[in-house]
């Protein structure tokens, strides 16, 4: 191995050709990497433009160091013509610099036609190379055309593709007038490019290691994919059959998937080969341990690649569900995929390797995806936490009863102990109970209110993808004098009403009229509804009041829907408690940001509770951090607050005052910086729902009427 610092002058000088190897990723700096790039290049531009920096001459600062550059002497290397290398690491930040040599070359070109010749000489272009050695890089495949148009300065340089957009970054700057309102100087920006960027150049001998050197080089560019690096090692391992295996096998895999999906698949087959506990950030150190056993026998590298194929044809389909043939199984893909669940992937691939082996029918497949939708969404409508879910489907597919068929077996495995599949008796309770309006994610709502919609088989159903729906509720947030009335007409306590059921499923519907509805009075509600194509809005646009009675009518109702749409767990196992759950309440609490308060009444309508239970728990229940945070509506301290801790004599105010919270001469807190049950629903949101539940981003504050 020779390893020295060098520059692009010294690197390139002479017949050579820098080859970047089939099997490395495109090109794929964008602006920020091409940003800093030119922030760097004007630095070094502008101690060539300074006489002395630094008590030194200009020509003695220190230049920029660009990283290192790995390069192995060709297997097509021959005695005389052009001398090829393989640049194994360092491919972008050449290719970017070659770009950049390009676009300064045509600048300098408007008022020197010669330096079209000069800059391809230095630079560019062997000139007495026959073929593709006429280039000095011969990027990746797919990049060969743009960069040889901007070498070759055709009318097709600067294109859409990450070469031509690199082309036209430098091509802007360079447009640009420096600071001094003049243009930027072309030989002192030459230089800077020629000698001022500096890199350690490492030339491996045959009997290196290049693959290790690889990987424990840090490049300052766009970071290698987890993907990117198996990539590399499989074809390491396959040094006789590489070439043929990247174009009839990887190469089609890769053109199928995006860069994150291929990513995904590599991590999803880690999980169906045996390490359900396999971590993202790993994905190739747990790859590479498992292959390392195949090191010299290319027959068997060759195997591990083309299974990876076929779980790539299938995981196509789940992320492109559009693709399956099968009309069934298309629409059970289309229905989870949007609701975006990336967690089950692993026990979908284990489906179609099944079906494709003959050990299961597609209709058996659609079943079994069924039962996948009904667990997610069962949960997620009595409020189950999201953060195991990973770990369940990552372990499921070993777990399955193999003496079962598909169905069988998948339902009994999601009913088993500690999976939380809620039973049809825990719907019923949870829709009547449960403020299903601040549980989950909002796409996840809409998509369950959707899909009670559709279950109604309307004979001119609403298109969802072209009409804009949000969720209403009909007893409204803010209770005016009208709805109080209402509310107690049958001697009801309004305000115990309004926190007890506000949020549940049975106040909610879809609607494209939530402008118009707001606080109206429920007659004027109902009028407005009645022009609703919706089946869900038919019952409320008949009802003659809406009050508790009519709230949890409405409720069971859609419990019974619900259960008709979505099939139960087998019986006889485990479930979330249908008592109430306090632990919403105080992760909520521990969340709460120094500096802000929140109220009994905003507690209550988080959980769906009332405020008075909720002030007991929260006087009888010790250590729940923050709740000295929690105030009266007015902002002022309870008076009946007292520390959990006898002993603790701190006087709250000052508790208060010491993290933030303002008060005025009434000892009222200040209004702003109370967050109400909505902002404490987007901070859950925020905290607790779990990357593996499908990529969405968190939801923000809900700001739905």
């Amino acid at each position: 191995m020779q390893v020295g610092e060098t520059n692009l002058k010294e690197l390139i000088e002479g017949e050579k050709q820098f080859i970047v190897p089939l099997y490395q990723r495109p090109y794929s700096w964008e602006t920020p990497q091409l940003r800093q790039l030119w922030a760097d290049i004007l630095d070094q531009y502008e101690i060539l433009c300074s006489e002395v920096v630094g008590g030194k001459m200009a020509v003695d600062a220190p230049p920029h160091f660009l990283g290192s550059m790995v390069l192995a002497p060709s297997p097509l290397m021959q005695a005389h013509g052009v001398t090829p290398f393989v640049l194994v690491d360092g491919q972008q930040r050449l290719t970017t610099l070659l770009i950049a040599m390009c676009a300064l070359r045509d600048h300098a070109a408007i008022a020197d036609p010669n330096a079209v010749d000069r800059y391809n000489k230095r630079y560019l272009i062997n000139e007495f190379g026959k073929g593709d050695s006429y280039y000095r890089l011969l990027p990746s495949y797919s990049d060969r055309k743009p960069f040889f148009a901007c070498v070759s300065r055709t009318s097709d340089r600067g294109g859409q593709d990450r070469i031509g957009s690199a082309y036209n970054f430098f091509h802007t700057q360079l447009a640009l007038e420096a600071g001094d309102g003049k243009g930027l100087d072309s030989e002192k920006l030459e230089m800077v490019l020629r000698t001022r960027l500096r890199f350690v150049a490492i030339t491996t001998a045959p009997a290196d290691n290049v693959h290790r050197i690889f990987e424990s080089l840090n490049d300052r560019g766009v970071r290698l994919t987890q993907a990117d690096l198996l990539r590399n090692y499989l074809f390491m391992l396959l040094p006789t059959r590489g070439d043929k295996l990247y174009w009839e096998v990887w190469r089609p895999m890769q053109d199928s998937l995006t860069p994150t999906q291929l990513e995904d698949l590599v991590y999803v087959d880690l999980v169906l080969r045996g390490n359900p506990t396999a971590r993202r950030r790993e994905i190739y150190r747990a790859q590479q341990d498992r292959l390392r056993k195949f090191e010299g026998n290319e027959a068997a590298v060759e195997g591990e690649l083309l299974e990876l194929a076929r779980r790539a044809r299938h995981f196509s389909r789940l992320v492109d569900p559009s693709t399956e043939q099968h009309p069934g199984i298309k629409n059970a893909l289309l229905r989870l995929d949007a609701w975006g669940s990336t967690t089950t992937y692993p026990l979908i691939m284990h489906l179609y390797t099944l079906l494709e082996s003959g050990q299961g029918t597609a209709t058996e497949m659609q079943e079994a995806l069924h039962l996948v939708e009904s667990y997610l969404a069962r949960r997620l409508m009595v409020n189950v936490p999201t953060n195991n879910l990973n770990r369940i489907f990552n372990s499921i597919v070993a777990q399955l009863p193999k003496h079962l068929p598909i169905v069988d077996a998948v339902r009994q495995e999601l009913s088993s102990e500690r999976k939380f599949w809620p039973s049809d008796e825990r719907l019923r309770s949870a829709f009547r109970s449960e403020p299903f309006y601040y549980y989950g994610r909002h796409e996840h709502k809409l998509l369950i209110l959707r899909w009670l919609e559709e279950s109604y088989d309307h004979a001119e159903p609403v298109n969802f993808d072209t009409v804009k729906l949000s969720i209403e509720h009909i007893m409204p947030q803010t209770l005016t004098s009208e709805w109080k009335e209402a509310l107690s007409a049958e001697g009801d306590d309004p305000e115990e009403v309004h926190s007890q059921l506000l949020h549940t499923i049975g106040n909610l519907t879809l609607t494209a009229y939530n402008g118009k509805l707001t606080n109206s009075p429920f007659e004027r509600k109902r009028q407005i509804l009645e022009d609703s194509h919706l089946e869900l809005n038919r019952a409320i646009a008949q009802a003659v009041r809406w009050d508790r009675k009519a709230i949890l009518a409405r409720a069971d109702e859609l419990a019974e829907r619900a259960i008709a749409v979505w099939p139960s767990p087998l019986g006889g196992q485990s479930e979330p408690s249908g008592e109430r759950d306090w632990s919403r309440l105080h992760a909520a609490l521990a969340g709460l940001p120094a500096g802000c308060w929140t109220t009994y009444k905003d507690l209550a309508e988080l959980i769906g509770s009332h405020q008075v239970p909720v002030g007991q728990h929260l006087a009888n229940t010790p250590d729940i951090l923050n709740a000295h945070r929690v105030l009266a509506s007015t902002g002022r301290v309870a008076e009946n607050f007292h520390w959990s801790d006898p002993a603790d004599t701190r006087p709250i105010h000052d508790v208060l005052q010491a993290e933030g919270v303002h008060f005025n001469e009434k000892r009222e807190a200040d209004p702003k910086q109370r967050r109400g049950a909505s902002d404490l629903a987007a901070l859950l949101a925020e905290y607790m729902e779990p990357d593996g539940q499908g990529g969405l981003p968190a939801q923000g504050t809900l700001g739905l009427t």
